[in-house]
């Protein structure tokens, strides 16, 4: 099972531009999808030491597979899953 997580923030330019092109790429690909808001103050920002926006986490069966930072394409993250 593979998990996309996406840490942002609403006044992050290119978080606003990331998250509609991850969660197509979820939905097209049947991946579960989550969007982080690091100004909330949930707990998996300091599990996965979030300093950069966005940051994009990929798990596999829970496990962290992959991450991503900054404006990142989804085929990025195609071809990575593609390798597992």
């Amino acid at each position: 099972m593979i998990k996309i997580i996406e840490f942002g923030a609403p006044w992050c330019p290119a978080c606003s531009q990331q998250e509609p092109l991850t969660k197509e790429f979820c939905e097209e690909n049947d991946y579960e999808f989550e969007v982080v808001n690091v100004d909330e103050g949930n707990p998996l920002t300091e599990t996965y030491t979030i300093s950069t926006l966005p940051t994009i986490i990929v798990l596999s069966h829970g496990s962290l597979v992959g991450v991503f930072t900054g404006f990142t394409n989804p085929k990025e993250f195609a071809e990575l899953i593609s390798g597992l």
